[in-house]
């Protein structure tokens, strides 16, 4: 199984390459970011999806973990129509851009798997748009599933603690990017279409 993972350098991205890497079904794992070397991709410029697509080769999964967002913690009335747009261009439609250009590599029995998170879900002041984008990506996946001959699927992480202690947030009893990356590794090979899942052990 050949496997590429978009934003394979961040925390949760990282973590995936790490679980995809250390099982032995999975035959090669690709960590893909805009810098990435022989092939780099930056989600929100169209022209970089080109190039990627076709220089990646065939895939039999592409997983993304990436997706910028602007202005998190800022109220509606004080969102920057510049925030709300770099949240729109790059976590929903960079990721929906994703599995639309991804159909040409990802084999037809292949599967997509995005990364949305639980803002959409339990949203707190100052993250309307970030809800946004993952309400959005959640019923894309939904419909998506319907449409296509590939697999595709949809994560919710929770906090993740690597990133609180990162960002000095309280930390304790939240769910480790390690365990995380387990969620994806165990859909990958579900061979299930459409689902949207959280984290086990850490539902909101």
């Amino acid at each position: 199984m050949r496997v590429a993972v978009v934003g394979g350098t961040g925390t949760i991205g990282k973590a995936i390459v790490e679980a995809l890497e250390a099982d032995n079904d999975i035959e090669e794992v690709i960590s893909i970011s805009r810098n990435s070397k022989p092939v780099g991709l930056d989600i929100e410029d169209p022209d970089s999806f080109t190039n990627f697509f076709q220089n990646i080769g065939s895939l039999d999964a592409l997983i993304s973990a990436t997706g910028r967002v602007g202005g998190f913690g800022i109220s509606l009335p004080d969102l920057s129509d510049d925030d709300l747009q770099l949240t729109i261009q790059s976590k929903l439609l960079g990721n929906v851009n994703l599995v639309r250009k991804g159909l040409s590599v990802v084999k037809e029995d292949g599967m997509f798997i995005l990364t949305a998170g639980v803002l959409f879900l339990t949203p707190s002041e100052g993250v309307s748009h970030v809800a946004l984008a993952g309400g959005a990506l959640d019923g894309f996946v939904r419909g998506a599933a319907l449409d296509l001959t590939q697999k595709v699927n949809l994560v919710h992480p929770p906090w993740i603690k690597e990133t609180c202690i990162q960002y000095g947030m309280p930390h304790e009893g939240l769910c480790t990017a390690s365990e995380c990356a387990q969620t994806y590794l165990n859909l990958l090979k579900s061979g299930e279409t459409g689902q949207v899942l959280q984290i086990k052990g850490y539902e909101v």
